[in-house]
């Protein structure tokens, strides 16, 4: 579902998928643990102005996605 969603981190473009591991904690839970911390701040502004209408939250070392109905 996010591996489309292109993260701009240090000047260079990529998928989220390869600057994250996203994981799924339950069918409407998803959990994207970034591999570097300091990219969580650009992969959760990434995500909410994506055209998913997902409203990432953060508890400092990943990012816990609700999807939504």
């Amino acid at each position: 579902m996010l591996d489309h969603i292109i993260v701009e981190t240090g000047g260079v473009k990529m998928p989220l998928n390869r600057i994250a591991l996203v994981s799924v904690l339950d069918p409407k839970t998803l959990s994207v643990n970034p591999y570097d911390p300091e990219t969580l701040k650009q992969l959760e502004n990434t995500i909410v102005s994506s055209p998913l209408g997902l409203n990432p939250k953060t508890d400092g070392e990943r990012l816990t996605v609700v999807i939504p109905p």
